[in-house]
């Protein structure tokens, strides 16, 4: 996200995203978790967040919190159609920002 200052152990910040990101794949996983862990690995590498993202975030987890009032056992980011227009939303804005 262009956020990295210096060089990064990319493995190891892979690695970091995986055990972050990896529980919204179960069942049982709330959005709300996602946001401390992602903060944890950021902190870590020394990453500074985009506003961009961080406000995605929050809406995502208005979105989950509502969601699972409607529809308890939905899990948003293992339904195709969700993961498949956020995507879509994000290549749309990455390429409507200047290189930096």
């Amino acid at each position: 996200m262009g956020s990295i200052d210096g060089s990064v152990d990319r493995p190891a910040l892979a690695k970091d995203l995986e055990v972050a990101y990896g529980p919204m794949l179960g069942t049982g996983a709330k959005y709300a978790d996602l946001i401390p862990a992602i903060m944890r690995t950021a902190k870590k590498h020394r990453m500074r967040l985009p506003r961009d993202f961080v406000l995605i975030s929050k809406q995502m987890l208005y979105f989950d919190r509502y969601a699972k009032v409607l529809a308890p056992e939905l899990n948003i980011f293992r339904d195709p159609r969700v993961v498949t227009a956020l995507a879509t939303d994000v290549m749309a804005a990455r390429m409507l920002t200047p290189a930096a």
